[in-house]
């Protein structure tokens, strides 16, 4: 009962307004995806370009990369790799052939996953 009336008593712009940022971060996210477990090259970002470049052409994928960024501090441990591409449809050609990393000895071990 206290819910519900904490619910009434919100002014509907709030919701709004939480409806709005909420849609806008999905818009900001539906152009990225991250990836797990590629070596680390410690000669900077425009490797990390580099390194994905390739790996969407073993998947068949010809978009290209607008922003390739490691996750975390520097470590033993492969840290992900965010990256953003121009539109959603590019995401969903990147998802729809990841499997076909199975295929490859030394790529079998990334995987793709939605921001």
């Amino acid at each position: 009962m206290i819910e519900l009336e904490v619910r009434n008593s919100i002014s509907p712009s709030t919701n709004h307004e939480e409806i709005f940022s909420e849609i806008i971060d999905h818009q900001a996210r539906c152009r990225h995806f991250i990836l797990f477990s590629v070596h680390e090259n410690t000669s900077g970002s425009q490797i990390e370009i580099q390194v994905v470049s390739e790996l969407f052409c073993q998947i068949d994928v010809t978009t290209v990369p607008l922003n390739v960024l490691r996750f975390g501090k520097t470590s033993h441990h492969f840290r992900p790799i965010g990256v953003t591409l121009m539109n959603q449809y590019a995401i969903f050609s990147v998802l729809k052939n990841k499997l076909k990393l199975r295929k490859f000895e030394n790529l079998e071990h990334i995987s793709i996953s939605t921001d």
